[in-house]
């Protein structure tokens, strides 16, 4: 990816966490699929963003876009400090099941080392 390509990524980053803006998110999670420097800046965009990007990584996980990579997110965002919402807890278990291996993998990854918080808060 170029530098013109990274900065995309960052601008879209920068416009979802400024406004909450879908064309910013979208733009976000197509990065995050993508394979390469793209998809390694969005995760690294969204993982720190911690709790922020819960939301969009419930949403991407819900649209089929880009969910080990999401879940990859979530699990270092749920081992890093931040705690995840329990109710996130059985999606990512049937995740777990998933015929995938690549999904499945990240799914186990998030249960075995995210923090799940029981205050009953969901996105």
């Amino acid at each position: 990816m170029s530098v013109l390509g990274v900065a995309e990524v960052m601008a879209a980053h920068s416009a979802w966490a400024l406004s909450g803006g879908k064309v910013g998110a979208a733009k976000l999670l197509d990065a995050l699929a993508a394979d390469g420097d793209a998809g390694v800046v969005a995760g690294m965009l969204l993982t720190r963003s911690g709790a922020r990007s819960i939301p969009l990584l419930v949403q991407a996980i819900d649209e089929g876009i880009a969910v080990a990579q999401a879940l990859e997110v979530l699990a270092s965002i749920g081992s890093s400090g931040t705690s995840l919402p329990r109710d996130l807890q059985p999606k990512i278990a049937q995740l777990a099941k998933s015929s995938d291996p690549e999904v499945a993998q990240a799914a186990a990854d998030v249960l075995q080392l995210a923090d799940f918080r029981s205050d009953g808060v969901s996105f």
